[in-house]
Parts: C-alpha cells; structure tokens; sequence
C-alpha cells in the first residue's frame, strides 16, 4: 500500500482525506500485515500534525527513535519534536466531528466504564499504583489519626507541631506552626512533604508532614499542560482498561498529577463534572497536537492514597492558550485563584457612624488628592492650614473600620483575598466590592469620614512642633490632582514662599514639608529613590511627596501602637564617570530653570547610571526583603526596617486596598476612642503571617500580568527599552543586561548570546582598554540595510577625499557627496554615528 497520490487520485478518492492519514483501519492493517519490518519514508513530523491518525503516527515514529532504527543520525527526539512545534504553526485546525468517531453507544459504554472504576475501590487503587525509579510501589506512608496527633501537639510541643503547610517545590516546603506564626519550619524530600498541597493544615513530626487536619480544597484545582507519552517505558499492565497520562502544573511546586484514559478511547480525553456530589463525564475532546499545543487543562485532583507517587485527577476543563491581554489574564486569575468579589454592600451601612461622638470636623480646611490619573480608588488625602508662624498639617486616611466589621461577610471575603491584585491596564480585581471601594474613597467634593493624623511644623524649617495627633475626622476634598498635575505645581513654585489660600499654595507647602521630613529621615541618603517604570528621575517630586507622607503616617501608628496597647562591595574605580547623553540633557535643562530638586534627582538616581547599576545589585543583595511580623514578638522584631532607616514601622495607610491596613486602623480606632482592642497578640501572629504570603502572591500576579501586557503589545508594535550591561566576560558567549524601568517586566539580569546579535564576528577582548569590541549589527528591512550602506559608503568616500573647496571662506571644508532619499529611524541613527 502507498500513500503517494497525483492530482488525479485526489480527484477520484472516495474519502474526504488520505487512507493513511485519516482512517486508523487501513492504517492498521498496513502496519500488522508486514512479515518482517514495517518502512516509512517521508515528512515525519507531517504524519504527526495532520488528519485523524496523527496520534498513532507520533507513537509509531518516538517507538522508531527510542529502537534506534532511524535515519538520518540527526534525527534525535529533539529534532523531531522541535520540527514538530515548527510545522504545527501552519496546521488548520480541523474540527474533529464527534458523532462520526465515536457513536452514543460507545460513549455510553464509556461512561459506564469510569463509573465501574468509580465504585470499584481495588480496582481504582490498582490502576493508581504507580512505581517509582526504584520500582518500589509504596514511596512513603503515614497515619492520618488527625486527632490523636493533635492531642500530641498539646503534650509534646518540641516534637509535634500543628500549622499552615506551603509547597515550594516538589521536593521542599515549609510549615508555619500556629502557636508560633513568625517561625517557619523546613521541609525537605518527597517523603517528608507527604500528600500535602498549599494552605492545608497539617500536623508536623520534627520535620516531617504525618497527617492533614484540614485540607485546602481550593488548592487542589489546578492548571496544567499534558506531558508527552514517553515510549521508552515499558509498556503499562496490558490487563488493565485505561492508560495513565501526567498532567504538569504550570505552577512548579505542585506535584505531577495522573489522569485515567479508557484504553480502547487512548486518543479522547474525558472532560468530567460534579452534579450533587458524583463526578460524572460530560463530554471529551480529541486529543491532536493542536490540543496539546494550544490548550491549559484544569485538574481537579480526587484523591492522593498512601501507597501512589501522584495523585489521581479529573480534567474538568480546557482553556486555550492566551494569545490576547483578556485570555492571558483569565489564564492567570485561574492559576492564582483570583476573583471578582462576590459580596454585595450594603449602601446603608456607611450611613452608620459608631464613633461619631469622637469625629471632628475638617471640611472647611483645604484638602486635596494625588493619585494616578483617572484614579478611582483614593485612601489618602493631605490638608494644609496656616496658623499665625506655623502651618497644621493632615494626613487623612479612608476610615474604612467605620464601616466593615470584624467577622462580617465583607471582612471575611477580605481577609481571605488580604489585598487589591491589580492587571497591568485592565480593571483591577478589588478587595471590596467596587462600589463599597468608591463609597470609601476619598472623591471631590464628598463628605468621607478619615482617620487622621494631625501636626504642626514651622514655616522656617519645616520641623515638627508638639506632638502629632491621631483624631476621627471628617473632611470633603477640594480637588482631585494626578501626578503630573502636582509635579508640573510643584515644579513651578517650590522655591517661593506660598500662602495657604489656593490648593496649589497648599500643594506646594506640603511639598517642602515631605522634603524636609525626608532629609531628617534619611540624612546623607534623602537624595535617593529608586526608580520604576511610573516615577522616572527628575519627574517624581510628587511621588516622593506622597511617599514621605505615607511614610511619616505609618511611622507615628507604629509608634503609637507599640506605646499603648553584611559583606564589602568594592566600588569599581574609574577616571570618567559616565552619564547617558540624555540624562546629561535633563541636568543641563534643570540647571537652566534653576530646578535644583530636579538636579539632585537625576544625579542621586543610581539606576540610570551605567556603572554605577551593577554594584546597587550586588548591595541588594546583601540584606533581606522587609517583611511583617508583629511587635515586640521576638527579638527579630526590634531590627527596624532599613532602607527607610526607621525603629519601627507599619502599614496603615491603604486600607480599602489591603487588609492588614484594615487590621492597623481598627487598633488605631481603639487607641484613639479609648476602646477595648479586639485583638488577641496570637491572632496578630496568625494575620501577619497569613497577610504575607497574600503579599507575596499579589507581587507575583502583578509582576505576570505586566508581563503579559507587554508580550501582547509587542506582537502589535516594538518598543525601545533602556539597558545596561551589567556583566562581560571575554571567555564567554553571552553578556548579562539589566533594564532600570522596567525590573517588573525583566526580572534579574536579562543573558543575551552574541550569536542572536547576528554580529559579523565573535566580538574580541582588548586587554589594554578593557573592554569588549563589538561589530557592527544590521537588523531590518531590506530598505534599511540598504540605506545604512549607502551612508557608510559615503561617509568613507567622504573621508577619503581631500579635495577642498574653491571659496576661501570654506578652507576647512571637504568636496563631499550628499545622500539625500527616503531614510528611517535605523539609517539616520547609524549617519548621526558617523558624523
């Protein structure tokens, strides 16, 4: 039998595709007719992505390479599975019409078969036991006498500990035990780590999991890809009726998880659904490359007993690959179980003020906002009055624990997400409802209840006289500002000496009040801040006004609530420090408005330095990320947090967007209302321990969904990114770069080969300079390229010519040649070099 056809065989074939390719009878008995050995010849990695029969075609061909029995030698498992990926770009999708494949009979039949594995314990147990690279059955064993065992954490402390399991990876993890949040406990090895997913409760022995008090069901949901069959195995038991497929969870700490395919069905996957408690099949997909390719497969895992390597799961839904901003961050709401809030508020609530005996009233005082444009969430506003030598100045929080109380739907929904998660562009998923969210900010022109701190500083000297004030207020805001608005204030009339009769007087009293703040805080360091994609050096004086602010409000809660209730990095020494040519422009500019602020800025912004990058890295390095833990707990707690060079310090000042700003205000409620705290210091434990870890998870969804948000405008248009090159050695083949704007979308040090520079040579080390040389790199059209020669040419022709000119006026100057026509960015980049 052949599967060469001619234009006329195609004609006259009487099957809507080739026999080979789309009917798996004929291509049966092709293959088990042959009394010696079976040959093919052709594109394999065709055979593999087209019509009904691929699935068998990419067994029969991995069989072939695994046996050695190939040609030519280069055709490794490697090679066929990237050229696989290469010709499945051009594949059509072809719609695989179930009810000509598989009749209700069958899939009657199916059903019937899962149910039958369903209800039949040993039988669903020996299709679950898996060997390991050892061959051994069992991996590891453990009781699950949950209360014996919690019974033990009582008596024998040192040894059983009851806490919060957390999955790092398949082999490593960590338990924070509830009597003692602020410990963490290091599990390492598969056997030690037991069945356990994140959020269970577990009980620890030394360190060891021995048993699951409470499991965390939300967390054995998971997203996966499907992994390739390997054929290299040996074969699975020929008696039982499914075969075993690995699902990978995207997310690399979670464990492989096994799903069952009925055997005489191997090429449909079985798509379940619960219905009153019994999981049942839906539906099921054909499994082709486009499938595997293209698609996330959501798993819900059933059961993990004691004698299996992997947990038995269930696909209970198929998602397709984000190729848009909205598909991708579907992708990963799923991944970190992210939603919408579901509570509804109640409008009538916020009309209910508890403490209004205590609240003053602050409208008629002038207050305004900063925030992103188009803000709609505002926590915080700043007021400014001026008091015969002195200006009173507030920091107003949104009093959001006058209205959510502890134990109360809204706080439980809100304590469970712990933050705001926000999606690059997109609408942000809130930690309250949206309308509650808005009801709470603080708007133009709105009465809102605050918390406030109030003080009083010199007009001189802009120091702190008396004692700051925390007080319930109530305010109204007289405008909303956005960031540039206020820097564009800021910038105009810093250098004056402002009356408090206008908001942008107050804007700008505020101003010298944070900087002020800020140069006793930091002392020498008060020049810099690091820099982001959203505060750019010599654009950021409202940024670090309202920084400052923040600062200055959650050091006086800390302060108030504790009261009542490394190694040497050798600076690399050089003559010439250099500046990028378009930071030494905003220097000079600065220095022509006078901006000396601005100035400073840019010079203290050691991100935009090229040389000067690479140490803050390594100084980075050298100490911890800062953390939250709860006061006068143990010794840890007294370090003080570092880079803001503070005793002490909290987070009080966001509380519509994250919870443990919530936590913080109700203390301050009852510090400043004189009211019992409602609060035990182990449940302040248990919070900061939890709030961390929904920090961490909302630092990872923000930095993924940036991530995202960028892949996706680059398939529109290409942008230009400023990086430096941070490391080059002369004995390797690629260099490390590091982008200051933008650490979120390029996290660490970003490798590049020289090859994929396409240069026209290996670039070479000069010993003398030290420094690599570099060639030339054409990247472009065919225009472009053209016009860069084009210019070089010149350029040389030009710089060979000695002629001069006849007028006596122009003796310095060469006969040259013009190149005048169409041009782009690329060639006038490349001419301007040269000039």
């Amino acid at each position: 039998m052949t599967t060469v056809q001619t234009c006329d065989s195609l004609k006259t074939s009487h099957l809507p595709g080739l026999e080979m390719f789309n009917d798996a009878r004929v291509l049966n008995t092709a293959m088990t007719r042959a009394q010696s050995h079976v040959v093919v010849i052709g594109d394999a990695a065709a055979l593999c992505c087209f019509g009904k029969c691929s699935g068998i075609w990419k067994s029969f061909i991995n069989h072939c390479i695994n046996s050695n029995s190939v040609a030519p030698q280069h055709f490794t498992k490697e090679f066929f599975e990237q050229d696989i990926m290469e010709t499945v770009k051009f594949q059509k999708f072809e719609h695989v019409d179930e009810s000509h494949t598989l009749d209700d009979a069958i899939l009657k039949e199916l059903k019937d078969d899962y149910e039958q594995l369903k209800a039949d314990k040993d039988s669903l147990e020996f299709q679950m036991t898996f060997s390991n690279h050892d061959g051994s059955r069992a991996l590891y064993n453990f009781t699950d006498t949950g209360t014996d065992l919690l019974k033990m954490c009582k008596k024998q402390p040192e040894i059983y500990k009851h806490g919060k399991f957390f999955r790092e990876s398949h082999r490593k993890g960590y338990v924070i035990p509830f009597h003692n949040p602020t410990k963490q406990i290091s599990i390492v090895g598969q056997a030690n780590l037991g069945k356990a997913f994140t959020g269970d409760q577990v009980v620890l022995h030394k360190t060891k999991v021995v048993s699951i008090t409470k499991k965390e069901e939300s967390a054995r949901v998971l997203l996966c890809l499907l992994e390739d069959e390997d054929h290299s195995k040996s074969r699975q038991n020929s008696e039982s009726k499914f075969i075993r497929r690995m699902m990978i969870p995207i997310k690399k700490s979670e464990p492989k998880i096994c799903i069952l395919i009925l055997k005489k069905q191997r090429n449909y996957m079985p798509i379940w659904e619960e219905i009153d408690g019994e999981w049942t099949v839906a539906t099921q997909k054909y499994i082709d490359e486009n499938l595997k390719q293209n698609s996330l497969f959501k798993v819900q895992v059933i059961c993990w007993n004691k004698d299996n390597f992997f947990p038995l799961g269930y696909i209970i839904d198929i998602l397709p690959v984000g190729s848009s901003l909205d598909s991708g961050l579907k992708i990963l709401n799923e991944e970190f179980k992210v939603a919408y809030h579901p509570c509804k508020s109640d409008k009538a609530v916020y009309n209910t003020d508890e403490n209004n005996t205590n609240r003053q009233d602050l409208r008629k005082i002038i207050t305004f906002t900063v925030d992103p444009a188009k803000a709609k969430i505002l926590d915080d506003a700043i007021s400014v009055r001026e008091l015969e030598d002195h200006y009173e100045l507030g920091l107003h929080i949104a009093d959001v624990a006058s209205v959510v109380k502890p134990g109360d739907d809204l706080d439980r929904a809100a304590e469970q997400s712990g933050t705001t998660y926000y999606c690059a562009e997109e609408k942000p998923i809130y930690m309250f409802p949206q309308d509650l969210s808005i009801q709470l900010s603080l708007q133009e022109g709105q009465d809102r209840r605050v918390v406030s701190l109030m003080f009083k500083a010199e007009k001189d000297t802009n120091k702190i006289t008396g004692k700051p004030k925390f007080q319930l207020s109530t305010i109204n805001s007289d405008k909303q500002l956005s960031y540039l608005e206020a820097e564009d204030i800021i910038s105009k009339s810093y250098k004056e000496t402002p009356k408090c009769d206008t908001v942008e007087h107050c804007v700008t009293v505020a101003y010298c009040f944070a900087k002020a703040q800020r140069k006793i805080r930091l002392e020498s360091d008060w020049a810099y801040s690091q820099t982001d994609a959203d505060r750019l050096p010599g654009q950021r004086k409202a940024h670090l006004m309202i920084e400052e602010l923040a600062v200055l409000f959650n050091q006086h809660a800390s302060k108030t609530l504790i009261k009542e209730c490394g190694e040497f990095i050798p600076f690399p020494k050089c003559q010439n420090f250099r500046i990028l040519p378009e930071v030494w422009k905003e220097i000079v500019a600065a220095t022509r408005t006078d901006d000396t602020d601005k100035m400073i800025d840019l010079v203290a912004a050691d991100e935009i330095h090229p040389l000067v990058q690479p140490v803050t890295q390594k100084f980075r390095r050298c100490f911890s990320k800062a953390y939250f833990i709860c006061s006068k707990s143990s010794p840890e707690a007294e370090i003080g947090h570092y880079s803001l060079n503070l005793k002490s310090y909290t987070k009080a000042s966001s509380p519509i967007r994250q919870y443990m700003d919530v936590i913080l205000q109700r203390l301050l409620h009852s510090y400043i209302c004189n009211t019992d705290v409602q609060y035990t210091k182990s449940k302040i434990m248990a919070l900061c321990s939890q709030f961390q870890e929904s920090l961490k998870n909302a630092e990872k969804y923000e930095q993924k969904a940036e991530q995202i948000s960028y892949a996706v405008s680059m398939k529109k248009q290409s942008a230009s990114k400023i990086a430096f090159v941070v490391h080059a050695n002369p004995e390797e083949d690629s260099f490390a770069v590091a982008f200051p704007f933008n650490k979120n979308i390029f996290v660490g040090n970003l490798q590049i080969m020289y090859k994929d520079l396409q240069l026209d040579d290996q670039p070479f080390y000069d010993e003398e300079k030290h420094i690599l040389n570099h060639f030339l790199c054409l990247l472009g059209t065919g225009k472009t390229v053209v016009g860069v020669y084009i210019v070089h040419s010149f350029f040389e022709h030009n710089s060979k010519n000695k002629m001069k000119l006849d007028d006596p006026k122009d003796k310095e100057k060469k006969k040259v040649i013009l190149y005048c026509g169409p041009s782009n960015k690329s060639v006038d980049v490349v001419a301007g070099k040269l000039c």
